[in-house]
């Protein structure tokens, strides 16, 4: 055999590894995904021990909206309406919670060892390939 046909070989073993790493960690997302339940609320939000109910978040946004439409021109009310939007969108991430549905250890191990060796499988193909050139 020549050399271009073990070059030729060989970049198809190195994309074989890479498509079996990244089906593994495919896997591995999936079966993790479908252990993982997701809620959200729109009734009380936590800032550590201090709570706001939903309904006084958006008050700011409405009186900051209000002051803008009459008074457009000014830099006050476009900078509250803004920080009144960051403040609706930070309680709505911080109301989200994610919580482990209940799973064997072989589950875990399973889950967790395709997540690690697919990416394993995918970064040692990227460095490799870095090495080289």
């Amino acid at each position: 055999m020549s050399d271009k046909e073990n070059e030729k070989i060989v970049d198809k073993d190195h994309t074989m590894e890479y498509l079996v790493g990244l089906a593994l960690l495919a896997a591995g997302l999936v079966i993790l995904a479908q252990k993982i339940t997701v809620t959200s609320g729109w009734y009380m939000f936590h800032f550590g021990s201090f709570s706001i109910s939903s309904g006084l978040i958006t008050v700011p946004l409405i009186l900051s909206f209000i002051w803008y439409v009459v008074t457009p021109t000014k830099r006050a009310p476009k900078v509250c309406l803004i920080l009144s939007v960051v403040i609706l969108i930070a309680c709505l991430i911080l109301s989200t919670r994610f919580y482990f549905s209940n799973a064997t250890l072989f589950d875990y191990l399973v889950m967790f060892g395709l997540i690690g060796g697919g990416t394993g499988l995918i970064l040692r193909e990227h460095f490799e390939n870095r090495k080289k050139d």
